[in-house]
């Protein structure tokens, strides 16, 4: 039995190196441990002082590849470094040029830490795009309602709602400033920012931009928030047709 698991061992890691660059695959070591998958992926990071941690998002369920595993889950909402859930290439064409987006908070675009992006090799011709989704005092509301609440508020809602724009305004600002230290990859258009439900808006842009990647700013949580969903990135992480990113901020 056991010359059978090693034998499969071996299998594995092979078929896992053919999937990296010819020059990734020089120094290669190979791991074996005995706790849970989770844990040890975490826990050989932390000991081997890994820069990103990578695994696949399947599902262990029949017809269920876009929901995350239990063990992608647990390192992506553990890791201390960023983590890469890698999704199947949807691409038709295999030789078009790779699409990423970067969604980072509004409030603070460096949430998303940019030494790591400017690290990472980008394909020549990677087509990257920036959003940030900024959300309504009052929530996602129609402009007809809108406009009634302005007829019955008066002065005040008119009031509110000019503050509500110089903020908006300078979000924008902000956030082209920081667009424009990005990698040259990222400069193809102008920054876009939404209103709206934050999850909600980006995991719809995911869904219908054709995107390979998405980039995605996460916090540290404390151990009861973990086991929580409802956060922006936990939703793009169950929803995202794509790969996806997450980068830790390290403060």
């Amino acid at each position: 039995r056991q010359r059978v698991q090693s034998s499969l061992v071996e299998t594995v890691f092979d078929r896992a190196k053919e999937q990296l660059p010819p020059s990734a695959r020089q120094n290669v070591v190979t791991l074996v441990g005995i706790e849970k998958a989770g844990v040890g992926l975490i826990e050989a990071a932390a000991e081997h002082q890994a820069d990103l941690i990578v695994v696949g998002a399947h599902s262990s369920q029949k017809f269920e590849w876009l929901k995350l595993g239990g063990v992608s889950r647990y390192v992506a909402q553990s890791s201390h470094v960023p983590v890469l859930i890698v999704r199947p290439d949807q691409r038709s064409d295999p030789t078009r040029p790779m699409r990423v987006l970067i969604t980072c908070d509004r409030r603070s675009p460096a949430s998303c830490p940019k030494p790591f992006l400017e690290r990472l090799a980008w394909p020549p011709g990677t087509h990257g795009e920036v959003m940030s989704v900024f959300e309504s005092y009052l929530g996602e509301i129609p402009e007809w309602l809108r406009e009634n609440l302005a007829r019955e508020s008066g002065a005040s809602s008119a009031a509110n709602y000019d503050m509500f724009a110089r903020e908006k305004h300078a979000a924008q600002d902000q956030l082209n400033a920081w667009c424009r230290s990005l990698p040259a990859a990222f400069h193809c258009q102008p920054a876009e920012l939404v209103e709206g439900h934050a999850a909600d808006k980006i995991c719809e842009k995911l869904k219908s931009g054709g995107y390979d990647l998405a980039v995605v700013g996460a916090h540290h949580h404390n151990s009861l928030a973990r086991l929580l969903l409802g956060s922006t990135s936990d939703a793009v992480l169950n929803h995202a047709p794509c790969s996806v990113l997450v980068i830790r901020d390290p403060r």
